[in-house]
């Protein structure tokens, strides 16, 4: 026989988990009030946020240096040089060209029937 499963009001309180407050994360010491704590967190909070904004801001420098090089490398760069180094890169791998040239004829044929 089947076993009849049954559910009740009390067993699906237990499942849910109990709420916190933020009044229970405080410290209940009499020498340290709430408003101090308060303010130490926050204190710490916005020195840890400063940090990630510098640590942030030096990447965001860094890169966009490396970004300029890369623009005006390729600026400087003829297209006869890139026909060289596309042929050197189909030299290198001859079978991974081929799939790419057809892929893209395909989705220009494709693009093509739909106009």
């Amino acid at each position: 026989m089947a076993k009849k499963k049954t559910t009740s009001r009390t067993s699906a309180r237990k499942k849910t988990a109990p709420k916190t407050t933020t009044q229970q994360a405080k410290p209940q010491s009499d020498d340290q009030d709430a408003g101090s704590f308060d303010i130490d967190s926050a204190a710490d909070a916005l020195a840890a946020a400063r940090e990630e904004l510098r640590k942030a801001e030096a990447r965001y420098h860094q890169l966009r240096e490396r970004a300029s090089e890369k623009v005006e490398e390729i600026r400087e760069t003829t297209v006869g040089e890139m026909v060289d180094g596309a042929l050197e890169v189909v030299r290198k791998y001859p079978g991974q060209s081929l799939l790419a040239a057809f892929a893209c004829g395909f989705m220009f044929d494709r693009w093509l029937r739909r106009k």
